[in-house]
C-alpha cells in the first residue's frame, strides 16, 4: 500500500470513529454502517470500511484511535446493517473473518471475506439477484443472506443459508414452520444470544403488525412469533436479551421500559404490567 493511501485511510479512519452511522437510502436493506464501524466482541479494536481511492479502505482501530493496520481493496464495501437501528453484523464470533457487502445489492451483489490479521481477501461470493447480508453461524460456517422479490405493491424475501466451505446455496430456504410464503417487513433491531447462536430480528409490516423473526444459525432454522397488535401501528422499537439469556424483553416507542417479554424456549409472549 503507496504512502499516499495508507495516510488516506489513516486520517479518514480516525475521523469515521466519530462519525455517524449511515442507513441506506431507500431499498429493502438496512444499509451499511458509517465511520463507528464494526467492534469485537471484547470492544477493543473496531474495523471500519470506507471509500477512498476509486476502491474501498478496510482499517482495524484500536481502543484510542489508532491504526493498527489498513489495506485497500477494489470495489465499493461496506459494512452491512443488519436493521434499521444501525446495528451491524459480519465480523465472526472469534473475529477472525469479517464479511463486507458491496454498496449494490443487486443485480449480481458481491460479498467479500476478509481476514482480521492482515485485512486481505480470502474469499468472494457473488449473487445473482437483489441479495443482502443477514447474520451468521457462530463457527462462521454458514452465512445468512435476504434474497428480495420486490413488486410494485410489496416487498417479500427469503431467508437463505449459504455454505462458506463448500462455496454454495442450501437449496432449501430458511422458514419457520408457520410461515406459508416469503416474509414481509422492515427490520427494526437485533439481538444475538451470548453463544451466538441466535439472531433475534423484530420486524414491522407496513399493515401494522409485527413480529420476531428467531434464526437458529447453527440449525438452519427459524421460528416466527407474531407480536400482539398495540394499537393501529406496530410501535415496537426495542428488544434485548434478559441477563439470564431465557427471555427476550421488548419495548415501545412511546412507551418507557419493558411491556412485553418473550420465552425462549417456548417463544411464547407475555405482556407485562
Amino acid at each position: 500500500m503507496s504512502r499516499f493511501l495508507f495516510a488516506t485511510a489513516t486520517a479518514l479512519a480516525v475521523a469515521a470513529l466519530t462519525a455517524p452511522v449511515t442507513a441506506a437510502d431507500g431499498g429493502p436493506a438496512p444499509g451499511f454502517a458509517g465511520g463507528a464501524g464494526i467492534a469485537s466482541r471484547d470492544g477493543h479494536v473496531h474495523y471500519v470500511a470506507l471509500s477512498a481511492g476509486g476502491g474501498t479502505v478496510v482499517a482495524a482501530i484500536d481502543r484510542h484511535g489508532t491504526v493498527m493496520r489498513s489495506n485497500w481493496l477494489p470495489g465499493g464495501f461496506g459494512i452491512p446493517q443488519v436493521a434499521n437501528d444501525g446495528t451491524v453484523g459480519g465480523l465472526t464470533r472469534d473475529g477472525s473473518h469479517l464479511l463486507l457487502a458491496s454498496y449494490s445489492i443487486s443485480p449480481a451483489p458481491e460479498f467479500a471475506i476478509v481476514t482480521t490479521k492482515t485485512l486481505v481477501v480470502g474469499k468472494t461470493i457473488q449473487l445473482k439477484g437483489m441479495w443482502s447480508f443477514d447474520a451468521l453461524s457462530p463457527d462462521g460456517r454458514t452465512i445468512y443472506f435476504v434474497q428480495y422479490f420486490l413488486t410494485t405493491s410489496s416487498q417479500r424475501y427469503l431467508v437463505r443459508a449459504y455454505d462458506v466451505e463448500h462455496g454454495r446455496l442450501y437449496k432449501r430456504p430458511v422458514t419457520a414452520r408457520t410461515e406459508t410464503g416469503k416474509m414481509t417487513g422492515w427490520p427494526v433491531t437485533r439481538a444475538t444470544s451470548a453463544d451466538g447462536k441466535w439472531a433475534y430480528t423484530l420486524y414491522e409490516r407496513s399493515n401494522g403488525t409485527a413480529f420476531v423473526h428467531a434464526l437458529d444459525t447453527m440449525r438452519r432454522a427459524a421460528v416466527c412469533i407474531d407480536l400482539p397488535r398495540m394499537g393501529r401501528t406496530a410501535n415496537w422499537s426495542s428488544m434485548s436479551i434478559s441477563p439470564d439469556g431465557k427471555k427476550l424483553m421488548l419495548g415501545l416507542l412511546d412507551s418507557k421500559g419493558v411491556v412485553a417479554a418473550i420465552d425462549l424456549r417456548t417463544f411464547r409472549v407475555a405482556l407485562l404490567n
